[in-house]
């Protein structure tokens, strides 16, 4: 058993158990800090609440690139062809132009 020595630990284990939305540990949590408490844990059960989170946020993360990965290459090369416009209009004048955004939005 180790005791709780840091703040950051006790925040760490509080968002983790928020995420999970593990009611049982927050309702431990509930009452003070793990510090206040001299609360004392189990290494491995840190490290499981800790792996608990991380397969939850990759999962979420998984459901939610498949359809970021398109959304996100689409705006990607639009982004580079405004970019490139931009560059271009720049090296045609010595004057810096003014680009308003509803003339950058209709760049075809």
């Amino acid at each position: 058993m180790h005791e709780v020595m840091t703040l950051e630990l006790g925040t760490r284990v509080r968002e983790c158990a928020l995420e999970l939305s593990d009611d049982r540990l927050l309702t431990k949590l509930a009452t003070s800090d793990m510090v206040a408490t001299e609360a004392k844990y189990h290494s491995s059960c840190l490290v499981h609440i800790y792996n608990r989170r991380r397969s939850y946020e990759c999962a979420q993360y998984s459901s939610v690139s498949i359809h970021a990965c398109t959304f996100d290459a689409k705006h990607s090369v639009v982004f580079a062809e405004l970019i490139a416009h931009i560059n271009d209009v720049r090296t045609v004048s010595n004057i810096r132009p003014v680009f308003k955004l509803v003339d950058l939005k209709n760049v075809s």
